[in-house]
């Protein structure tokens, strides 16, 4: 794995930037963190469905819902 960084500028809608303000106000992080975390989660979910795995959230209930990216 490189440990070289690259500089990206990203154009997000309004709606877009409000959710990553909030997320990091959540977790007290900065955007590019923030931004790091929704990689890794793309990057598990990636290696998961590739496995033929499912991730499932499960709420108070106990009711579960398949998580998918478009």
């Amino acid at each position: 794995m490189s440990t070289e960084r690259i500089r990206l500028t990203i154009a997000l809608p309004e709606e877009d930037v409000e959710v990553l303000e909030r997320f990091c106000e959540r977790f007290n992080i900065n955007r590019t963190d923030a931004i790091r975390r929704a990689i890794a989660l793309a990057k598990l979910y990636l290696e998961q469905d590739r496995s033929g795995r499912k991730i499932m959230i499960e709420d108070h209930s106990g009711k579960t819902q398949v998580i998918t990216f478009l």
